[in-house]
């Protein structure tokens, strides 16, 4: 059963988006792109982490010139990840 990602940013559970945003990656908004990056810099938890990642590769992210880049993706900060599951550029 898919529950919608709604009902976890309406209940504020960040854990369950995560791993309902694990289970079915897709381009997040910021609503949740935020939910996700508090659970993963300010409790420092993985699964904030792995959702932004795959949200971001849904979204391209983790191509360079066609070419997958892993080593860079996989070294980016929390913040970078969270615009690139929102498919945004990166502030300079």
């Amino acid at each position: 059963m898919f529950t919608s990602t709604r009902f976890f940013v309406l209940t504020g559970n960040s854990e369950a988006l995560a791993v309902s945003l694990i289970k079915n990656p897709k381009v997040i908004g910021p609503k949740r792109a935020q939910m996700l990056f508090n659970l993963a810099a300010i409790d420092n938890n993985k699964l904030g982490r792995d959702a932004l990642k795959l949200c971001a590769k849904v979204a391209n992210r983790h191509h360079v010139d066609g070419l997958i880049n892993d080593r860079v993706f996989n070294k980016a900060s929390t913040m970078r990840l969270k615009f690139w599951a929102q498919n945004k550029n990166t502030p300079v």
